[in-house]
């Protein structure tokens, strides 16, 4: 993967994008972690997407010139909120880089100095993603594949250098801005989970190279417990990996994933749902989801700046 390049943090552009809905406390713990991470040509546009109260007015309030804000009138979502960033960013500015940032996710000192340097030293680097920590401090993202019997993001051992990955997660990720030119950024049809896969996807194919860097860290506030119970959660999950499948599995894998995902998992929904939830929300919730996925559109539509 070739040696990093020193002291690129003073010549190279990175823009941060970072979403709030309802989320002023951890969003401004974001920001502030972005601030105090040492990077020195790093500007953060944070989009309100639609909070109940104006909290882009507190959070500029908060931090004044160190974010330029845009408030919406209503929530469009994790995948076209960061489309219309995108959006934005190619009528005011042209950065070398974009880091998605979560608004759950904190940043350390060095973190970003880290991602840029390595993306530097190969231009065929599309998209840079740190180590990711849960609350518990264990390994939330790491290198990972894609099985494509089973559409599961499976991660594999992890190494102490930087190592090129089949799959990059949204919560943290430097992308470069000429890839997004030309390829886009996330498909709107799925709305939230799996749109990340699918851009991982399309970038390998445009022959680009996804990397993990393990010297950077990221600390990312993961609530595993309370989205079990979240019945839109598990719908779009299920309806996203169908989807995710459709689009982009071989077509001899298919068979065995429909019949892993719609016979299997659909039949088990049902007593996993009593068990846990005492109710039958999660098998409901599930097979909406296996609906939708099934017949959503594969008209795919074009992601770049050529619309």
């Amino acid at each position: 993967l070739g040696q990093p390049i020193m002291d690129t943090a003073i010549r190279t552009h990175v823009l941060a994008f970072i979403l709030n809905w309802n989320g002023l406390q951890q969003t401004t713990r974001c920001i502030s972690s972005l601030l105090c991470s040492g990077y020195s040509n790093l500007k953060i546009l944070v989009l309100d997407n639609g909070s109940d109260e104006d909290e882009a007015a507190l959070l500029k309030e908060t931090f004044g010139d160190a974010i330029q804000i845009v408030r919406n009138a209503s929530n469009l979502g994790f995948c076209q909120g960061n489309n219309y960033c995108l959006e934005l960013t190619r009528e005011r500015l042209r950065p070398d880089y974009i880091l998605l940032f979560n608004n759950d996710a904190v940043a350390t000192p060095g973190f970003l100095d880290a991602l840029v340097k390595r993306a530097e030293t190969d231009k065929l680097i599309a998209a840079v993603s740190p180590s990711i920590l849960d609350n518990s401090g264990r390994t939330w993202f790491g290198p990972s594949r894609i099985s494509w019997w089973t559409g599961r993001i499976i991660r594999v051992r992890e190494t102490a250098s930087a190592c090129e990955t089949q799959f990059i997660t949204g919560c943290t990720v430097l992308l470069r801005y000429s890839v997004l030119e030309r390829i886009g950024l996330f498909d709107p049809t799925f709305i939230a989970y799996f749109e990340d896969a699918d851009w991982s996807v399309r970038a390998i194919r445009e022959g680009c190279k996804l990397l993990y860097e393990p010297a950077s860290l990221v600390h990312h506030d993961v609530d595993r417990q309370s989205r079990l119970g979240y019945r839109y959660h598990n719908q779009l999950l299920a309806r996203n990996r169908i989807y995710f499948m459709r689009k982009h599995a071989p077509a001899l894998r298919k068979p065995v994933f429909y019949f892993f995902q719609v016979v299997l998992k659909g039949i088990a929904s049902l007593p996993y749902s009593l068990a846990r939830l005492r109710n039958l929300d999660f098998a409901r919730a599930y097979l909406r989801g296996v609906r939708e996925g099934l017949s959503l559109s594969l008209d795919i539509p074009k992601y770049g700046s050529e619309e």
